[in-house]
């Protein structure tokens, strides 16, 4: 089923001359997947990234997907976690991470990147899916994940960051 699912998509954007492919992340994408990261702002260096990337790529309930054009110049990421949820007696796919390099930003990279994530949830015949962001990111004020069909959860989010030292010590 997921094979179909990246392998089918070849999406026509709107105006733009050319496509946008979606195909899944590989180790080899490192240094881009650490720059789409820096574009989302969180920066991290790609030797940062590269002990947990691999556990990423290689969790069955988690797909990371590059979009590149027809040159494979890298557009877009979309990073999608799908999971069994007790409250919700079914599956819930979590939109992780959605990304649209600054230079195909507002051509239509991101809407097609959610289309792709609302199909993902169909095929795996999720009975949700969600996304969390900051009020203060510049698509939550410019409602685009409103205007993409999503509705306001009213949700708080509470987190403890824990450090890598936290962990250690417990150890």
């Amino acid at each position: 089923m997921e094979a179909r699912l990246y392998k089918r998509k070849s999406l026509k954007m709107g105006d733009m001359a050319g496509r946008i492919e979606l195909r899944p992340a590989q180790t080899n994408d490192l240094e881009t997947i650490a720059l789409m990261m820096d574009y989302l702002g969180y920066p991290v260096l790609p030797s940062e990234l590269k002990p947990i990337l691999s556990d990423i790529l290689s969790n069955p309930a988690v797909k990371v997907f590059l979009g590149v054009n027809e040159d494979g110049k890298p557009m877009g990421l979309i990073s999608l976690h799908c999971y069994p949820a007790l409250r919700l007696k079914g599956y819930q796919v979590s939109l992780e991470e959605l990304v649209v390099h600054p230079d195909f930003r507002g051509q239509g990279v991101g809407k097609k990147l959610l289309n792709f994530a609302r199909e993902y949830a169909e095929e795996k015949r999720a009975v949700r899916l969600e996304v969390t962001t900051s009020n203060k990111r510049k698509s939550f004020r410019r409602k685009f994940y409103g205007k993409n069909g999503f509705e306001y959860a009213g949700s708080s989010v509470y987190r403890i960051n824990l450090k890598l030292e936290d962990y250690r010590a417990i150890a």
